[in-house]
């Protein structure tokens, strides 16, 4: 298998962790990359509730971000895994004269939620198999006048397997979880693929399709301006078809670009493609 390929599922965006691999780092080794994030102005967001299945704020919202993200090599065949994002938010004033409006405009910046993980491979010659536990932390802002949230206002565990394997100038792999959330938001389950083609060196294509739904068991009661934003409230779902470039400057680094290309169904989320780009190094 090409030593690339663990780099290759490196996804940044808001699933970074959920879009996992099989691969693991050799012990003492280690993956670093820097990413920034955008999902342009938008105003239209999938919402089952609604007939068409779609809701249009009187608010327009823009989100852009950093992310640093961390795998290192603790043990054979065991990695640790850190993801921390930054986020700045902005709500704008109301697109429609409404007197007096009930949310304010503004902005907020700061840290999402840090995820922590560690990942096992159980199978690692041919056919990878691996299994990751996951901790999302409560690191978040949030302001209910705006209804600005940068991450979710819980702590979550989500475990989860990985399987896949190279594939000639390719490579293949699934991934499934559940995660568990506190604070009274629902319980949910994520399940993807994602595949890459290398038509030549150095350059890199790959395709993901990612599915988060939530079990709806949770009791949380939001405030009118989350559920106006959006940002990180309860039984969020979305099923996304994705693209992702990667050139490999040297053997240490190299460049991604990620976007959405599709998304089939939704709850509570945009109806805007997110587009990102980063640099990574090995060691």
């Amino acid at each position: 298998m090409n030593r690339f390929i663990p780099i290759l599922i490196l996804l940044f965006s808001s699933i970074s962790l959920q879009a996992q691999s099989p691969w693991t780092q050799e012990k003492g080794s280690g993956f670093g990359q820097v990413s920034f994030l955008a999902i342009p102005t938008y105003n239209s967001f999938f919402a089952k509730d609604f007939e068409d299945m779609s809701r249009v704020s009187d608010q327009d919202y823009m989100e852009i971000g950093a992310q640093v993200y961390l795998e290192y090599g603790i043990f054979e065949n065991t990695t640790i895994v850190l993801d921390a994002p930054f986020k700045v938010l902005t709500a704008s004033e109301p697109t429609v004269d409404i007197d007096p409006f009930p949310f304010e405009s503004g902005t907020l910046a700061g840290l999402g939620n840090i995820r922590l993980a560690v990942r096992q491979g159980i199978l690692t010659e041919g056919v990878q198999l691996a299994a990751q536990l996951l901790a999302e932390l409560p690191t978040r802002r949030q302001d209910d006048a705006t209804g600005l949230r940068t991450g979710y206002d819980a702590f979550t565990i989500q475990p989860s397997l990985s399987i896949g394997g190279g594939l000639g100038k390719g490579y293949i792999y699934g991934y499934g979880g559940v995660g568990f959330r506190n604070n009274e938001y629902s319980t949910y389950w994520n399940t993807g693929l994602e595949g890459g083609y290398n038509p030549f060196e150095p350059f890199w294509v790959m395709l993901f399709f990612d599915v988060y739904q939530s079990f709806e068991d949770g009791e949380r009661t939001e405030l009118d301006s989350y559920r106006a934003s959006g940002f990180y409230v309860n039984d969020q779902t979305w099923a996304s078809l994705g693209a992702k470039l990667l050139y490999n400057i040297n053997d240490k680094i190299g460049l991604t670009a990620s976007t959405t290309l599709s998304a089939f169904a939704g709850n509570q989320v945009p109806q805007s493609p997110s587009l990102s780009i980063g640099v990574f190094t090995e060691w």
